[in-house]
């Protein structure tokens, strides 16, 4: 509805506004108590609906052509590149980083009428409520969390749901626990803050320390890039997950760690490759984790 009293040649707005067909208008989340599952969830919407906009004008497709027999996947596999090179919800990020550093921070469980400035309510309902919708795809998996979305819809349209219907939705689907996902991120202002603590060799094997220097913990993607040109992904989930996401990648060999307890602020993970056949170490490579220091995520070496 929103979209007939837009009076500019604002493309990103309409896309907005579009998606709002959907939430809230689908699954009539209230807004006054919930209104990063309509702004956010919309916003994440919107970045993606931009995205492949611009990869169908870059190829000039034509509506015919976007038609053809197998140029779906033609479209889909651009998309993926293009999200690989540059994550389509920076924007978003860059908003909630802004908001986490400003002081300003409330709880995305105040109730929109009751933040103290605008500023706070907006990056809280747009920015960050986006950026739950992205980082839940690092939890989970992009797959999984894609295949949450149908099944929100299919329970919840012509509905009224709330935070912990979306949620359970979320944990059927994926076979997690996710309630510690809402209790941190939307409950509270607490952030995330993970770094390469030291590397070093010990009985023939290269072992990386990381650290948790943050206030909410999270599993961790660590992946490692060789001289050979060949990487290595470690992932170790975090405890109260119970539970962990497939390999996202199948072209990269993954490494699945006992779960890291979130009362534990270290974690060594370790490969069989020399330490001076190690170029990189990076943690999340993907830069979905919503990581308000990421200095010292990544680490090069020039042997």
């Amino acid at each position: 509805p929103m979209a007939t009293l837009i009076n500019g040649p604002s493309l990103g707005t309409a896309f907005h506004e579009w998606m709002h067909s959907w939430y809230q208008m689908m699954m009539g989340t209230n807004e006054s108590e919930y209104p990063w599952m309509d702004e956010g969830f919309t916003t994440w919407a919107e970045a993606l609906v931009t995205q492949y906009y611009q990869t169908f004008t870059k190829n000039k497709w034509t509506l015919e052509e976007m038609a053809a027999p197998g140029r779906l996947k033609t479209v889909m596999d651009s998309l993926a590149l293009a999200n690989a090179k540059t994550n389509a919800h920076s924007e978003a990020y860059r908003g909630y980083f802004n908001l986490a550093k400003s002081g300003l921070e409330e709880p995305m469980s105040t109730h929109s009428d009751h933040y103290e400035t605008n500023y706070a309510y907006s990056q809280a309902a747009y920015s960050k409520g986006a950026t739950f919708m992205e980082q839940l795809g690092y939890i989970v998996g992009e797959n999984a969390r894609d295949k949450i979305l149908l099944e929100y819809y299919r329970l919840w349209h012509f509905k009224h749901p709330n935070v912990n219907d979306f949620i359970q939705v979320a944990e059927k689907v994926s076979n997690m626990k996710l309630d510690w996902y809402r209790e941190y991120w939307v409950n509270t202002t607490k952030t995330i803050d993970y770094g390469i603590d030291s590397l070093w060799e010990e009985g023939g094997k290269t072992k990386i320390r990381l650290i948790n220097r943050g206030k909410m913990p999270m599993p961790i993607d660590l992946q490692l890039t060789f001289k050979n040109g060949s990487k290595e992904l470690h992932y170790v989930p975090m405890y109260l997950m119970f539970g962990a996401k497939p390999p996202e990648d199948p072209a990269i060999p993954t490494i699945v760690y006992d779960a890291w307890k979130w009362t534990q602020s270290t974690y060594t993970v370790e490969t069989t490759h020399r330490i001076t056949d190690i170029i990189a170490v990076e943690i999340d490579p993907s830069q979905r984790l919503a990581e308000i220091n990421r200095r010292d995520n990544k680490l090069e070496m020039k042997w």
